[in-house]
């Protein structure tokens, strides 16, 4: 089990171990998924891998992406 601290900005840095479990490393975009049995934390690129495919884009991946994380940081008053 490992723990983290709030900031008083409501951030939190992700222990070491868990980094390292979940593939983390820097500007690595998580999902938090709230579900009956918990809530969990998944690297945002897995998930993307285990749908690739399923659906036709209109932008390449990397432009996508770019706008997702500046959606969040906007959402998020970065």
């Amino acid at each position: 089990m490992e723990t983290a601290k709030l900031s008083s900005r409501y951030q939190i840095v992700i222990p070491k171990k868990i980094r390292d479990i979940l593939g983390l490393g820097k500007d690595d975009v998580v999902l938090f998924r709230v579900a009956e049995d918990g809530i969990h934390i998944e690297k945002f690129d897995e998930i993307l891998k285990k749908h690739a495919g399923s659906v036709r884009l209109k932008k390449d991946f990397k432009t996508l992406r770019k706008e997702f994380n500046e959606a969040m940081a906007d959402e998020a008053g970065m």
